[in-house]
């Protein structure tokens, strides 16, 4: 897996370096469903074992998974196998 050191508010942080990270405030965070939805309807299991493994991009928000739709968007155009 390709990963990156980022620093965020003096944090340390990885990221996958096929996914660029883009502005929280410029796009919409979606759920676990609703990214799903936005999928195709896979499973919502699926999502978050997606998330878990790295093959989407996901952020972990306390216990929750959240997506950021123009991640998410740029995977489906990009037709990226998932």
């Amino acid at each position: 897996m390709l990963l990156a050191s980022v620093r965020f508010r003096g944090v340390a942080t990885r990221q996958h370096s096929l996914f660029p990270r883009v502005s929280l405030v410029d796009s919409p965070l979606l759920t676990p469903e609703e990214c799903a939805h936005l999928l195709g309807g896979i499973p919502v299991k699926t999502v978050r074992q997606y998330a878990r493994e790295g093959r989407l991009p996901a952020r972990k928000i306390g216990q929750h998974w959240r997506f950021v739709r123009a991640e998410i968007e740029t995977v489906l155009s990009d037709r990226q196998v998932i």
